[in-house]
């Protein structure tokens, strides 16, 4: 009975190790903090502060994004990291929005028929990345 028991905790254990190992953020390998978007695929999404701990304990999520401040981040190495092609480009008063397509992204957004999952927003004094698009404000 107690070797029942504990090939039973050691399983479980397993199991939930396996969970939390697998469910980590989109962009883990260039940054701690990020913005979870929950619930709705949408500029009407709610959106929580997440850390790399806390992320796997947040359901709902439908994308992420972080903010790297005084152009820090080597934008080439993202794109490289997913194997990113790039759909198409916009521009505004305030900065370039690059739009990419990655098998190895999760999230997904379609943008006039196009499949987008990795939104690179370069401004004046920042560099905002989201997955599948940034929602928030950039």
């Amino acid at each position: 009975m107690f070797k029942k028991l504990i090939v039973a905790i050691v399983c479980l254990a397993t199991i939930l190790l396996c969970a939390f190992v697998s469910n980590r953020p989109v962009f883990e390998k260039f940054s701690s903090e990020f913005i979870v978007y929950l619930s709705k695929n949408s500029s009407n999404a709610n959106f929580i502060n997440s850390s790399k701990l806390n992320y796997p304990f947040i359901s709902n999520r439908f994308g992420e994004c972080f903010t790297s401040y005084d152009n820090e981040i080597d934008i080439q190495s993202i794109i490289d990291e997913f194997s990113a092609q790039l759909v198409f480009c916009e521009s505004t008063d305030y900065g370039e929005s690059y739009y990419f397509y990655s098998k190895e992204i999760k999230y997904l957004q379609l943008i006039n028929g196009n499949k987008v999952n990795l939104h690179i927003f370069v401004g004046k004094d920042k560099i905002k990345i989201g997955s599948p698009i940034i929602y928030d404000s950039y």
